[in-house]
């Protein structure tokens, strides 16, 4: 009977160790955000139709943000409209979505790629500037506001 009650009282104590090392030393770290910016999107008009401050992450970039927040299309490698946006060009060795309309809840900018384009311009504390980088390229850490506006070719 003691023997039993001891393997009892070790088993409860291994099992109550297991459960700490796991909860404590093996549980993820929950996922804080980095950072924030405000996006803003804007007509050709340049009326605002959405304004609003996004959390990143680590692994976000503004492409994935988009996704997750709005409803793309994209271009494939066609350059025709692909609502999956599974197509990433790759231009030496950086591949990179172009997006050609995002729809909000109460808004949607479309692009045809020949006479109008999505600008995208980037805010790092000192005025807006045209990307240079596409969407999948903005370093999100250096940051303040970034404005996507439908555009008219040049």
């Amino acid at each position: 009977m003691k023997q039993n009650l001891s393997k009892i009282i070790l088993t409860i104590v291994v099992l109550l160790f297991a459960f700490i090392l796991f909860e404590f030393v093996f549980k993820p770290e929950p996922s804080f955000p980095d950072g924030e910016f405000e996006l803003i999107i804007a007509g050709s008009d340049e009326n605002i139709h959405y304004q609003n401050t996004l959390t990143y992450g680590k692994e976000d970039t503004l492409y994935s943000l988009l996704k997750t927040n709005f409803a793309l299309t994209c271009a494939n490698q066609f350059y025709q409209p692909d609502t999956t946006c599974q197509y990433q060009f790759n231009v030496l060795g950086q591949k990179n979505h172009i997006i050609l309309a995002i729809q909000g809840e109460n808004f949607i900018l479309v692009s045809d790629w020949g006479t109008t384009f999505l600008k995208l311009e980037i805010d790092e504390g000192s005025g807006f500037y045209v990307a240079t980088v596409g969407f999948d390229r903005v370093d999100l850490s250096v940051v303040e506001r970034i404005r996507i506006s439908l555009d008219e070719s040049w």
